[in-house]
């Protein structure tokens, strides 16, 4: 959610891959009040959550690089991220205020945060974590890294508060897109049998979901990085190291080929809005809420649940469109170009 790789230029399978990305996620937020129906339900939410995160992940990993190794530091990233943060925290919650649903205001309000906005936080603590250590081994970080995420699901009390638990878990996704050069990745990922493969492979795995979600829907709760492994059960809590490890192989995979089907192309209304997917995800939660809420939500919640999947999908492409327009662009400008706006103050 950011600039390219290379500056001043677009590279069009990166907008078209953001592109897919946010609306999966508008997605996959607007299919939340209805996931307990089950059935297909379960098997698209399972789908969206084996990828959508991690490879989002990934990207802003590449696409931090220049942040990262800028020269000197550009800190006004991070607290643009920042700012956003608490922006998103308090907007959803006024939402939430007005529409009845009394949200909590409290000190926990504050540090805990299992909604849309702990992305935002992630981002900001991973530049500087990445930042701070970006002289080191780069395969030393990413092998250290990936075993202190696998071990800390047995820290019980590491999990929503200050994130903490996400900001470990999906370090080395954006460690490993800050590794890696951009265009050796589009190189391999544009092969014509790498493409192939990957189309075969997808079309497998959204097979075996199809038939087999009953049995493996319960990984949803390890792909969000938030769960320490002891809410697993206390048959799965020995095994909760390999079962994420077992979740980041299915990521980087799915992820994989996903990016590989990815269109080169620019296509105009998909290569645009992955060009605004910052202030897509800075608003969709709150537009969200706002129609859950609503009559219109308690209607969509009546219809046969073969039926919301379409209608939410068709929804969530509109919104993610609306989204993408200039007025959204407005509002972040004060938020992500604080340090602008501070410079014209001097110079008048």
């Amino acid at each position: 959610m950011s600039t390219s790789p290379q500056a001043n230029q677009r590279i069009a399978k990166w907008d078209n891959a953001k592109a897919f990305l946010i609306l999966m996620v508008v997605f996959g937020h607007a299919l939340t009040p209805y996931v307990d129906s089950g059935g297909m339900m379960h098997c698209v939410t399972l789908f969206l959550y084996s990828f959508h995160m991690p490879l989002f992940i990934f990207i802003s990993g590449i696409f931090a690089k220049s942040t990262i190794n800028s020269k000197p530091f550009r800190y006004e990233k991070v607290v643009s991220y920042l700012l956003l943060y608490v922006f998103m925290k308090f907007t959803i919650y006024l939402v939430q205020m007005i529409f009845s649903k009394n949200p909590e205001f409290d000190l926990k309000f504050l540090l805990d945060e299992k909604g849309t906005p702990w992305y935002i936080l992630v981002m900001a603590v991973h530049i500087l974590v990445a930042r701070a250590i970006r002289k080191l081994n780069p395969v030393a970080v990413l092998v250290i890294s990936t075993l202190t995420a696998l071990g800390v699901g047995y820290v019980n009390f590491i999990d929503d508060t200050l994130i903490l638990s996400r900001i470990i878990v999906f370090f080395p996704l954006f460690y490993l897109g800050y590794m890696l050069n951009s265009d050796k990745v589009l190189l391999v990922m544009n092969k014509p049998i790498i493409r192939i493969l990957s189309a075969v492979f997808l079309l497998g795995f959204v097979m075996f979901l199809i038939f087999f979600t009953d049995k493996v829907y319960s990984l949803r709760y390890v792909f969000t990085g938030n769960n320490p492994y002891y809410e697993f059960g206390t048959d799965w809590y020995p095994l909760g190291a390999l079962l994420r490890l077992f979740c980041y192989g299915v990521s980087v995979a799915v992820g994989g080929a996903i990016l590989s089907v990815i269109p080169n192309k620019k296509i105009p209304l998909m290569s645009y809005c992955g060009t605004k997917t910052l202030p897509i995800y800075a608003f969709h939660r709150q537009i969200l809420f706002a129609l859950q809420y609503s009559v219109l939500g308690v209607s969509l919640a009546n219809l046969d649940p073969n039926l919301i999947i379409p209608v939410v999908f068709t929804a969530s492409l509109l919104l993610t469109f609306l989204l993408s327009l200039k007025p959204f662009d407005y509002i972040l400008y004060p938020i992500m170009n604080y340090n602008r706006l501070f410079k014209k103050k001097a110079k008048s």
